[in-house]
């Protein structure tokens, strides 16, 4: 879509200016940065705004699935963003009527991991930290070259944190990167890993990350196994495709509801309204 090539276009600009001139100026400021863009809230902000800190299923997933596609985009064309979190994903405006579409931004930390000839550049030995603790990978952590895997790692918490409301690790501060490392290489055995994904669909995000384990710097992402997995996990909840998000103007907030596929087997559902029940199997 012509949306898409102006957002590659743009991409191409700030990494070999940092910031480029081709991003329009005219709108709102987002979370103090120095630079004005045309687009509303960080998800961030949107989360924070929630009276329980976390979106509800339904907009959790269809705010993962348009920041990992703009992710997918950055990586096809050769470019990793090195620093994904809320803050650094943000609405269209309201008064536009775009306030369903999520944008992702600050490109300051993004690196080149291919040419355009699809050439992976060689890893460097030891890396830099580039990232922000709570979200950065376990190779950020650990200071090794970054790659998509890394961008998908990052995104993978941080959709954790709005669906859920927090993750297990925030309560370190920023400079204790050492034992949020520990917690996170701690989130792949199983208890912990229950713990993470108590307030999650759990089989759906389980899945996603134990892909995401198996993936190296040169592994091309399988997006679509991913879109798949939130897909599903949707359906799993009776959740609708074009169910209004939580901060439609319209939208009345009637609280945070509990994903199916995080409830015990056995457990009998009724769906308030709905007329109907069901068991989780």
């Amino acid at each position: 879509s012509g949306d898409r090539r102006w957002f590659r276009l743009w991409v191409m600009v700030s990494a070999e200016t940092k910031y480029g001139d081709c991003f329009p100026k005219n709108g709102a400021q987002i979370e103090g940065k120095s630079d004005t863009y045309t687009i509303g809230s960080t998800l961030h902000t949107l989360r924070m705004n929630r009276m329980d800190k976390r979106f509800s299923l339904g907009t959790s997933l269809r705010m993962a699935q348009q920041c990992l596609e703009a992710l997918q985009d950055m990586h096809t064309i050769g470019f990793i963003h090195r620093d994904i979190k809320p803050s650094n994903f943000g609405i269209g405006r309201p008064e536009t009527n775009d306030y369903h579409i999520v944008y992702v931004i600050d490109f300051g930390l993004s690196r080149q991991f291919a040419n355009t000839d699809k050439d992976i550049r060689k890893p460097r030995l030891s890396a830099p930290f580039r990232g922000t603790p709570r979200y950065a990978s376990l190779n950020c952590h650990r200071k090794r070259e970054q790659s998509p895997k890394d961008d998908i790692e990052s995104w993978f918490y941080m959709i954790v944190e709005w669906t859920a409301g927090s993750l297990p690790w925030r309560h370190f501060q920023a400079c204790e990167r050492d034992q949020i490392l520990l917690m996170k290489e701690d989130a792949r055995k199983p208890i912990a890993m229950n713990f993470l994904l108590e307030k999650c669909p759990k089989r759906h995000y389980e899945k996603i990350f134990k892909y995401i384990d198996t993936l190296v710097y040169t592994s091309i992402p399988d997006y679509a196994y991913i879109y798949f997995l939130l897909k599903h996990a949707a359906k799993a909840n009776h959740i609708e495709p074009n169910e209004p998000l939580d901060y439609d103007p319209f939208r009345p907030y009637h609280g945070t509801e509990t994903p199916l596929s995080s409830l015990p087997t056995g457990t009998i559902v009724e769906f308030i309204g709905q007329g109907y029940t069901t068991e989780i199997k």
